[in-house]
């Protein structure tokens, strides 16, 4: 599941954004499929999304392994105060 990063700018936290990005460039349906493909616990997407959560270490290191994208592009893609 490799997929291209377009430019992000620098913005606030939003986790919620990297999952929409990744639900779009991999065209899964819901966060079911995208906790399947990353291999995480349903409950842990939705508690990242919901805000209960921080995205960890684990996780990005999990999307990287997953899609392609570098550390760089996905915490660009969560935003800042990660």
């Amino acid at each position: 599941m490799m997929v291209s990063m377009m430019t992000s700018r620098s913005r606030p936290y939003k986790p919620h954004a990297l999952f929409d990005y990744l639900h779009e460039a991999c065209e899964l349906k819901s966060d079911a499929e995208l906790s399947r493909a990353l291999g995480v616990a349903p409950a842990t997407v939705s508690r990242i999304r919901s805000g209960v959560y921080k995205v960890t270490a684990d996780i990005i290191l999990t999307i990287h392994k997953q899609t392609g994208l570098s550390v760089e592009e996905i915490e660009s893609l969560i935003g800042e105060n990660q």
